[in-house]
């Protein structure tokens, strides 16, 4: 606001009220719980846990800047990073139908796996970009609060698993022959072995959108600088991974969807540990906390 002495002689004063329009959001935003929802048949097999870090810079202008009320559009860039630790909780069986090139006498059987002590951990790194409203209801000139909504986009740059390791046991059950189970023989790799894979890179969606709304409070600080914290919680409107696909590590399965599977000439293969399970998807309740430049 700025006050102007129009007549010395009557001390006639004249009023004019000139806003700060323009804002510059330096955040940081964590989850309060989980931040992630996992569906398929194998969730309850593992014990998940999890971090979350969004941090970024946003900036904003005041559409409609009245001394009481002020309504904002933002937009901005960050950067958001989770990691997920996943342990199995119990061993699992499961077998399915081999071909003939399973076998190194050329016969097919059922293979038989039991898996433990799998864990393994999924590494995300996206880029973020906000676009949300903001309506501010200002109390006094020190407090005020405000509401959001808006939609958020995320990038992906790097979705990987890393330190994949498991213990399994393998034997063969050959129908053909009175059911005989053969439980050691090298050329077929039955017997225990263990497992490690140092990463897996994951084929996930390039961009995905979620909703959002919240709510905070703003405490002026000093000339135009303000504490700006407060809580909203994130939905998905796309997942970050799914598979039509899926894999299993108990049951009796078809030889596609094993997670592990054998051929003679190609040794065992993993597949990838997220096709576990059917999608991901984001969904919290979150805390941010950051500082609002009005100018």
């Amino acid at each position: 606001m700025r006050i102007e002495r129009e007549n010395r002689d009557c001390n006639l004063y004249t009023f004019s009220y000139s806003p700060r329009r323009w804002r510059l959001k330096p955040r940081v935003e964590i989850s309060l719980g989980t931040n992630y929802r996992l569906e398929g048949i194998n969730v309850d097999k593992f014990n998940m846990t999890e971090s979350m870090l969004d941090y970024g810079l946003d900036f904003g202008y005041a559409i409609v800047a009245k001394p009481k009320f002020k309504l904002s559009l933002f937009t901005g860039f960050g950067l958001s990073k989770s990691s997920f630790n996943f342990t199995q909780q119990e061993e699992y069986a499961y077998s399915y139908r081999t071909s003939t090139e399973a076998d190194f006498d050329g016969d097919s059987y059922n293979r038989n796996y039991r898996v433990s002590g799998m864990q393994a951990k999924v590494q995300l790194s996206q880029i973020l970009v906000p676009l949300y409203f903001d309506f501010d209801f200002q109390f006094s000139r020190m407090f005020s609060i405000y509401l959001q909504t808006g939609i958020k986009a995320y990038f992906t740059s790097n979705f990987n698993i890393t330190d994949l390791s498991m213990d399994t046991y393998t034997f063969g059950v050959y129908p053909q022959y009175d059911n005989l189970i053969i439980e050691n023989f090298a050329p077929n790799n039955f017997g225990h072995h263990s497992i490690r894979i140092d990463k897996q890179q994951v084929e996930s969606k390039s961009s995905v959108f979620d909703f959002y709304g919240g709510v905070g409070f703003r405490l002026n600080l000093y000339k135009g600088i303000y504490l700006d914290a407060g809580v909203n919680y994130q939905t998905a409107l796309t997942p970050i991974f799914e598979t039509d696909q899926p894999l299993f590590i108990s049951g009796y399965v078809n030889e596609n969807n094993a997670f592990i599977n054998y051929s003679c000439a190609g040794g065992e293969n993993v597949g990838l540990f997220t096709n576990l399970f059917d999608k991901i998807t984001r969904g919290s309740l979150r805390t941010n906390i950051g500082l609002l430049f009005k100018f």
